[in-house]
């Protein structure tokens, strides 16, 4: 008998671990995750089947299901606690410069783009840090199906974010803008994970270049890009001997805004008149609103110069709508409505402010348009992407910023 509680307490429990595991483990690892919750449970219905055949009383009965179920619910909170909890593991980044120096200048183009693959410790990060920003928290027993649909959107993109593939065709594109016996191959990197910013100047310096250019793909620096210029002052360049230089945003790029304009006209396909766009922006949460407010701003301002291109282009000023992904109003289903509904025969969603292609742009923005459910024929543009336009203003980016250094 003695077993058979064992079983019914500890294999309970065990199922419930296994329940949150098998919801926010990576696929690779679920097959044995479900088939360790799968046993756990079958244990414990043999602990309860066998209690309740050596005394059957409806009474005992009840109390020992009753039981049995308070462990399975003890290990899902168990379980849902200690996933939540976890963190990326991430190696001490120091500035170590090479005696022998390059007399070019390095440069890094980074950008807040997403882990190549779904990461259980990089999703609970990003929820803890998104839960400080705008509380309450999500609570722990919500989380595991949080888990569970960061990991289906990987799925619905193979497995794979084409976000850093797309910041690395960006990198391989600029070379070309960039004087080849004046600087380096620019190396690229993401605000924060693997392949940080932090990492690709220390990689830099380690190289031998004393000027390193950290040039940001994104029309205003966030959350993420502040967290990475922290991490770049926290290896005390100056100190090493090694100046880093910051480009400026691209915000008010001329040549940007021309790009994400003439895709939207080209996509019109001579119906200018008669075609609505949804021009959508980032937002961000309370409380990375109230300590980076120029990131609306710019993302605003940006927009608000494609939309002057759109209506000289010949598209309707009414017909030009801003939306936000998350955090702030209209969102894309209500701006999609709104030009349905003041007689748009089309209507197009732009993410004019992504600069590389995401599971956002990808998966999560045709899931808002389609979520509008509007009578009109809908579609999706692409992101800036690897535009020899984008290159170019980073190009000029760079060298200003040098140029002002000086």
């Amino acid at each position: 008998m003695p077993l058979a509680w064992t079983a019914l307490v500890g294999c309970g429990a065990l199922a419930g671990v296994g329940l949150v595991l098998s919801l926010a483990v990576p696929h690779r690892t679920r097959i044995p995750v479900v088939t360790l919750g799968a046993a756990s449970m079958t244990l414990s219905g043999w602990g309860l089947a066998l209690i309740v055949t050596s005394a059957p009383r409806a009474s005992i009965a009840l109390a020992t299901g009753a039981l049995g179920l308070a462990s399975i619910a003890a290990g899902y909170g168990l379980g849902a606690s200690v996933v939540s909890s976890l963190r990326p593991r991430r190696a001490a980044v120091a500035l170590e410069p090479r005696a022998a120096e390059d007399p070019r200048i390095g440069v890094v183009v980074y950008a807040d783009v997403e882990p190549r693959t779904y990461s259980l410790s990089e999703t609970a990060e990003v929820m803890a840090l998104v839960g400080e920003a705008d509380p309450p928290p999500v609570p722990v027993l919500v989380a595991p199906f949080l888990f569970a649909a960061q990991r289906s959107r990987y799925q619905g993109a193979d497995g794979r974010s084409p976000s850093r593939d797309g910041l690395r065709a960006t990198a391989v594109r600029l070379a070309a803008e960039l004087d080849a016996d004046r600087f380096a191959e620019p190396a690229y990197a993401a605000c924060e994970g693997d392949a940080s910013l932090a990492e690709a100047v220390a990689d830099l310096a380690a190289r031998g270049h004393r000027t390193v250019v950290a040039a940001p793909l994104a029309v205003a620096a966030g959350h993420a890009d502040h967290t990475a210029l922290r991490a770049v002052d926290a290896l005390k360049p100056r100190d090493a001997g090694v100046r880093v230089v910051h480009a400026d945003v691209l915000w008010h790029a001329d040549e940007i805004a021309d790009l994400v304009a003439r895709r939207v006209l080209l996509a019109c396909d001579g119906a200018e008149d008669s075609t609505g766009v949804v021009l959508v922006a980032h937002g961000q949460p309370p409380g990375w609103r109230e300590a980076a407010p120029e990131f609306d701003a710019r993302e605003v301002a940006f927009l608000s110069r494609v939309q002057s291109l759109l209506t000289e282009g010949g598209m309707r000023a009414g017909h030009v709508r801003t939306a936000w992904t998350a955090w702030q109003e209209p969102d894309v289903p209500e701006a999609v409505r709104h030009l349905a509904a003041v007689g748009c025969a089309r209507v197009l969603a732009c993410p004019a402010c992504d600069p590389v292609e995401s599971l956002d742009t990808l998966l999560d923005l045709p899931a808002a348009v389609r979520m509008a459910r509007v009578p009109v024929p809908t579609r999706v543009l692409s992101a800036w992407g690897d535009a020899p336009e984008v290159a170019r203003a980073l190009a000029r980016r760079i060298e200003k910023a040098l140029a002002e250094s000086e």
